[in-house]
């Protein structure tokens, strides 16, 4: 798997069922999100290549295809878990997550199920993580939380790039279908030249406008 530098400093492991993405951070890394359960090797690989010393592992939400990998990721980096607050008790193993809207979901997450990891910490809106400020985007999950810094969007699984089109996070996973638009909306109301989804490819370049078109909001004033 040949490196796949996003922009500079920020890369992209694929392979992993959702998006990975690494970025540095001075002399160490972050890690966003850590796929699904058995695919760690391939980001401990991808960051061996980088020489990359991943010291803090930020989690968008509880989904199993962002979380599975969590547990080996930190046990072999000793790496600290950062998540949102309001999702941390599922990550942790804590609490049961809500069942999910439809039927084929409960049966997804019933047979792909994540180890849990302690959180270090819970991250809440405006707390910074290096560069970035966490913003608080609920609705696909109750915690799901995003990372900005004026440049760069990494969502999570608040919105989702399919084939270069921008769209709202799918229903069948999604806790609370109408909190998940309003913050995609507020996403779509930042300035960002760069996003970064948990699943597609990354838009680079006029990032925020194509988002506000995907959505139906037309251009800022």
């Amino acid at each position: 798997m040949a490196p796949l530098e996003i922009v500079e400093g920020v890369h992209l492991v694929d392979g992993t069922n959702c998006n990975v993405y690494l970025i540095k951070d001075g002399d160490s890394w972050i890690a966003v999100d850590a796929g699904m359960p058995g695919t760690h090797r391939k980001v401990l690989d991808y960051a061996q290549r980088l020489g990359a010393r991943i010291t803090r592992m930020v989690l968008t939400h509880y989904h199993v295809d962002h979380i599975g990998g969590a547990a080996a990721l930190r046990e072999a980096t000793g790496a600290q878990v950062l998540a949102g607050a309001a999702d941390t008790p599922y990550i942790s193993g804590r609490a049961r997550p809500p069942a999910p809207r439809s039927l084929t979901a409960r049966l997804v997450l019933t047979f792909a199920r994540a180890r849990p990891v302690p959180v270090d910490m819970e991250l809440r809106e405006g707390q910074r993580v290096g560069r970035f400020t966490v913003l608080e985007v609920p609705g696909h999950t109750p915690g799901s939380i995003a990372l900005y810094d004026g440049k760069i969007a990494i969502v999570g699984d608040a919105l989702i790039t399919r084939k270069g089109r921008v769209t709202l996070p799918p229903q069948a996973f999604t806790l609370d279908p109408a909190a998940a638009r309003r913050s995609a909306e507020r996403i779509a109301s930042l300035d960002f030249e760069v996003l970064l989804a948990g699943h597609g490819k990354p838009l680079v370049g006029d990032a925020a406008r194509k988002v506000r078109e995907a959505l139906g909001l037309g251009s800022r004033p």
